[in-house]
């Protein structure tokens, strides 16, 4: 065994010219992390079960045990383990029966600097949330609301280079709820329609694939959900709070993608809020509640009492999922002004200054009251409009979303 800082992967695919093709491609990987290499699911849960590893990799289509079967077991082992599929096109079909238990869908060929990235960002996440018993529950996916089935459809869609928008459109418009958000959200001011979009295919296109996940997932979220016993949040209004946010970190970005990426931050900011509902009512309940006795944010009662807050379990979720980075920082540091200093007004900062201006003008999340917005932190993290702009804008969008 190697120095135990080293993160573990596991590799597994029938085909041993494949498993050879990716030990030389990460050859140059093996002073960061310990991988292990084998042909069948038999032996990968033994080795497992040895001592686990923070990432599986595994080929769908294989003898004995396919790697649905395979994932499935893996997740009711070791729940926090991040699992990934990496499978041929022409197993796309097969491939999402494991989505309910894999966090992430890559398609063979996968080129060297996509599964580099996927690799790195998922050994990077579990530094994330340092409590290893909250890492389990987000390990959980089995149990969230948040990995339904056209979410799954719609990323496995995404990651074929030849589904077209118009496929894209088909699949969305077999759920009316999601059909309904998507043709708001294109319509809204924030996306600046030259004429009314009626279609849903005219939507899909214009909102792009990585916008349209971001809706696929918040809509299932919000449709799905239903509040276990003991748990006393008011989900709609987290849901409404975070289009209220999203709206608004939308509009303060300038740049085209940057603001995809805003929109999305806002948009999923409050998904740890969810997480924690689904798997640990009474904490987050008790955490709400002594948050708005006390007149303070949830997030810092969630500091004192585990050290980690929604903000991280939530970005941890999104990452394992494959979302982009920037989305996963803004959903991270929604509560750390103080990690934004010097930015520029990147999606990150204005997803902050969003979730703050919607407190202030009366639209909260969860949790209790925030100190208002001054001037100075506005100055702090590079802003140049006045907090009097910003409360405007939250205001224009406090009306719209009534």
């Amino acid at each position: 065994m190697s120095d135990g800082d080293l993160k573990r992967i596991l590799f597994v695919d029938d085909e041993q010219n494949i498993l050879n093709a990716l030990e030389r491609l990460l050859f140059d990987y093996s002073d960061e992390w310990e991988m292990d290499f084998v042909d069948n699911g038999a032996e990968a849960l033994e080795l497992m079960d040895e001592e686990p590893y923070d990432v599986i990799v595994t080929d769908m289509r294989m003898p004995g045990m396919d790697g649905a079967e395979l994932l499935k077991r893996a997740h009711a082992r070791h729940p926090d383990m991040a699992r990934v599929v990496l499978s041929g096109h022409t197993e796309l079909e097969a491939a999402l029966r494991a989505m309910p238990v894999a966090h992430q869908f890559l398609s063979k060929p996968c080129k060297a600097e996509v599964l580099v990235g996927v690799l790195e960002r998922a050994v990077a996440l579990q530094a994330l949330v340092s409590d290893p018993a909250l890492r389990e529950v987000v390990g959980d996916v089995q149990a969230l609301p948040a990995r339904p089935k056209v979410f799954a459809k719609v990323s496995a869609m995404l990651a074929d280079e030849r589904t077209s928008m118009q496929d894209l459109a088909k699949v969305v418009e077999q759920d009316i709820a999601i059909s309904a958000q998507v043709l708001h959200t294109v319509n809204t001011a924030f996306f600046a329609p030259t004429v009314r979009v009626s279609s849903v295919r005219d939507a899909v296109t214009r909102l792009g694939g990585k916008v349209l996940k971001g809706i696929v997932l918040a809509s299932e979220i919000a449709k799905s959900f239903k509040a276990p016993p003991g748990c006393d949040l008011d989900l709609d209004a987290i849901h409404k709070h975070s289009l209220q946010v999203a709206n608004l970190a939308n509009s303060l970005v300038q740049d085209r993608h940057m603001r995809e990426d805003a929109f999305l931050g806002g948009l999923l900011h409050d998904l740890g809020v969810l997480v924690l509902a689904s798997r640990l009512p009474d904490y987050i309940s008790q955490a709400d509640r002594t948050a708005r006795s006390e007149g303070v944010p949830l997030h810092e009662v969630e500091l004192r009492s585990r050290a980690v807050s929604h903000a991280e379990v939530g970005a941890y979720l999104l990452g394992l999922w494959g979302m982009p980075y920037p989305v996963m920082d803004a959903v991270a540091m929604h509560h750390r002004p103080e990690a934004l200093a010097d930015r520029t007004l990147d999606p990150s900062v204005a997803v902050y200054l969003a979730d703050r201006a919607m407190h202030d003008v009366g639209a909260p999340g969860p949790g209790g009251t925030f100190p208002r917005l001054t001037s100075h932190e506005l100055e702090s993290l590079g802003v140049s409009m006045s907090v009097h702009q910003l409360l405007e804008k939250a205001q224009e969008v406090l009306e719209k979303s009534a």
